[in-house]
């Protein structure tokens, strides 16, 4: 007989209540190096489809691994999915149908993969493999179905516990056999153990149905029918507090909608409406859940101010019997846009007039300029006139000694006269040389004061230059703040006591979003256009995250829940206390919170600060990562690998904890810890590539399916440097919480009050 192997899933952390059932459903038929099986593949999938028609297990939720795409990579990778993104809401059934192995010494066995060679144990996913992952899984219920060869090696027996009830965590597992090969089964058919499942699961009129009255009936149908004998038990050492995984069949539409109304839970309607529309029957519950839906849209619409969800909520319910009042709010938000703008047109107005005044100013320094010009011309024409003057005298002299001289030479009978005449000419020469002294005097007081005037005018210049520069100054300082008010509008301030997040002003522009040589949820690589916005400069922190906490007593961090059992002083579970002190360090970033959380917190800093804050998109997050338009990089600021520890918190350095924020070097925008320390929640809502996705930096959302995952980014302290890539991208249910999650906030270029 051909034996059957046994392949580990993913673990998830996931959503809220109540508890969303995950399946994961592998079988392979065609191996690449052994005998092919018969029936692993149909076994595989009719398991899946009875249980997706008949018991509360939806198509999102399910997962499937055939043939060549049930690899040991694929199998582990979806386990530490798993592991990633499911918490104590979610419950876990994993179904495994191929050929096993086991040791010689009967202490492991194993699932054998698509690929794997024959006795290449390495090769093989062990024993250990799945139970290390399911160790560190949050979901309450955990349940192994293993259809293969030698599948009872995973069970090791214990007492059991008295009280099995669906309220307590459990860990289980059913095998088609103890350690013994089993039967495929007739080509075309099912093997004996698939065929029993089958029937109970099919034929089973209880409600609920718990696991060990699956597992008694499989057992004896079974046993009926074939040589091998199934066997059941607890999953030593996982966690297993008594419980059991029971299989709830689906409820009627109107009870899904009365427990929906009462939770007014948006989300639980469009996924509901979704399910209705795709084809299921009551016209007439449809009608009333999609009115349901209309009105605590408009009730959260209303509370959030938002433009952009007003406009949708208008495109959406065109004839809504809350168009007036959606009508009313658009105009208070366009009255408060015409306010701001009227206090920019005032601005411009302040700067008119200081450029007008500067202009007077210089006119009057040219006129003092060209008075003092006038003055200095007029003090040259006096200094040649003096001039001019000495020179008449010096000729008037020369004449008289002429004149002396030849009055000399004549008779001394004139020497009386002559030496009268010579007095009376000395004593004009004397009177004509006093009046030059006098005015010589006179010009020398006018020069003074000629001096004196231009100094004093020229002080009076410089006086008038240094106030037009100062006004100078003053013009530009306004013109850069009405430059930086158009730029980057300021961020409202917080009313005191409220912890506020410092912001980073990113210029939008465009760039090539997602990685050719990345995985292919990062594909296809494409264009996108990004507008301005604000990036927090750092994660949020528990300081600032618990301050919302303690004001609205409510979204407590999952390790904060009074009576969790993840409580870090009172919980049974050591999940969060790992991380030691960092855990509640004020400055370490905030962990355990969800995408619902995060969502609240947004809200709530808005109502504080008028400020429209919210979560980054995915185009936002990657554009600011990467450092912009240009100079982009792999990592946060690097291309190369060796150099990641300066700019990051992940595997090789974290010592398995987050650290304080802002501790390595920012990015190129000045944006911290955007590569490691903690995975950070974004807008958008997860789809596997970028076909179809937005190209102007919105975030990628879907109106109609809000059970969809969320997307978050960065990498993590636990992580490695392929993740901490600033393409890489990562999802989890909106109600997912762990170490590894927190969020940092983004908010629009204009806000509104």
């Amino acid at each position: 007989m051909p034996s059957r192997s046994l392949v580990p899933d993913d673990s998830p952390h996931g959503p809220p209540a109540p508890r969303r059932n995950h399946l994961l459903v592998i079988g392979v038929d065609a191996y690449v190096h052994l005998r092919p099986l018969n029936n692993a593949v149909r076994d595989a999938k009719a398991i899946r489809q009875v249980l997706e028609s008949r018991y509360q297990f939806d198509p999102q939720h399910i997962h499937e691994l055939y043939d060549r795409d049930a690899s040991r990579r694929n199998i582990l990778r979806q386990l530490q999915h798993y592991e990633r993104s499911l918490s104590a809401d979610d419950n876990l059934l994993i179904y495994f149908s191929g050929h096993g192995d086991m040791k010689a010494d009967g202490t492991t066995g194993f699932w054998i993969p698509a690929e794997a060679e024959a006795g290449s144990h390495e090769d093989y996913v062990s024993n250990s493999d799945v139970m290390d992952r399911l160790r560190s899984m949050q979901a309450h219920h955990i349940y192994l179905i293993c259809d293969s060869c030698f599948a009872g090696t995973l069970i090791v027996r214990k007492a059991e516990l008295e009280e099995k009830v669906e309220s307590k965590p459990s860990r289980r597992v059913l095998a088609s056999g103890q350690k013994e090969p089993v039967m495929d089964g007739i080509a075309g058919g099912h093997s004996p153990f698939a065929a029993a499942l089958l029937e109970c699961l099919n034929e089973m009129r209880g409600q609920p149905v718990a696991a060990e009255e699956i597992e008694l009936e499989v057992k004896k149908y079974t046993a009926r029918n074939s040589y091998q004998l199934p066997d059941a038990a607890y999953l030593f050492g996982l966690g297993d507090k008594g419980g059991q995984f029971v299989f709830h069949r689906r409820v009627s539409l109107r009870d899904e909608m009365d427990r929906l109304r009462t939770a007014r839970d948006i989300a639980g309607f469009r996924r509901l409406i979704e399910l209705e529309e795709n084809g299921l029957r009551n016209e007439k519950l449809l009608a009333a859940a999609e009115k349901t839906l209309e009105s605590l849209r408009w009730e959260q619409v209303k509370a959030q101010r938002n433009p952009w969800d007003l406009a949708e909520f208008l495109e959406i319910y065109p004839r809504s019997e809350h168009h007036p009042a959606a009508v009313d709010l658009v105009r208070e938000l366009i009255r408060d846009h015409q306010i701001q703008l009227e206090e920019l047109e005032k601005l411009e107005a302040e700067n008119r007039k200081l450029r007008e005044s500067k202009l007077s100013q210089r006119d009057e320094i040219t006129k003092l300029n060209t008075e003092l010009k006038a003055l200095e011309t007029r003090l040259q024409e006096s200094r040649q006139a003096e001039k001019d003057h000495t020179q008449q005298l010096q000729t008037l002299e020369q004449a008289l000694q002429a004149a002396a001289a030849e009055l000399e030479s004549q008779s001394a009978s004139h020497t009386q006269q002559l030496q009268a005449l010579e007095q009376a000419l000395q004593a004009a020469a004397a009177e004509l040389e006093s009046q030059s002294a006098s005015h010589t005097q006179q010009l020398q007081v006018r020069d003074t004061q000629l001096q004196t005037l231009g100094q004093a005018l020229q002080a009076a210049a410089a006086e008038l230059e240094s106030q037009s520069a100062s006004h100078t100054q003053q013009i530009q300082t306004l013109e850069q703040e009405i430059a930086a008010l158009r730029a980057a509008p300021q961020i409202l301030i917080p009313k005191p006591g409220i912890l506020f997040p410092e912001m980073i002003f990113i210029r939008g522009g465009t760039f090539q979003m997602g990685s050719e040589a990345g995985d292919s949820d990062e594909k296809p690589v494409r264009k996108v256009t990004v507008p301005d916005f604000f990036l927090g400069k750092y994660p949020v922190t528990v300081s600032e995250y618990l301050a919302f906490c303690r004001q609205t007593g409510g979204n407590w961090p999952e390790w904060m829940e009074q009576g969790s059992s993840y409580h870090y002083q009172k919980g049974t579970n050591d999940y969060y206390k790992q991380l030691g002190d960092a855990l509640t360090a004020d400055r370490n970033p905030i962990v355990g919170v969800s995408w619902d959380d995060a969502q609240a917190y947004c809200r709530w800093l808005a109502e504080q600060t008028g400020t429209a804050f919210r979560l980054p998109s995915e185009s936002e997050w990657e554009y600011a990562a990467g450092g912009g338009a240009e100079g982009r990089t792999k990592w946060a600021r690097t291309d190369e690998k060796q150099l990641l520890g300066e700019y990051a918190w992940y595997d090789k350095n974290s010592g398995g904890q987050t650290h304080p924020v802002g501790q390595k070097n920012p990015n190129r925008l000045g944006l911290y810890d955007l590569s490691g320390n903690v995975w950070e929640w974004c807008e958008d809502y997860w789809h596997s590539d970028y076909k179809g996705a937005p190209s102007d930096g919105s975030a990628w959302v879907e109106t109609g399916n809000t059970g969809l995952d969320r997307v978050y980014r960065g990498g993590s302290w636990g992580y490695d440097a392929r993740d901490c890539r600033v393409s890489c991208r990562g999802h989890a249910s909106p109600g997912r919480r762990s170490t590894y999650l927190g969020f940092r906030l983004a908010a629009p270029p204009v806000q509104q009050r």
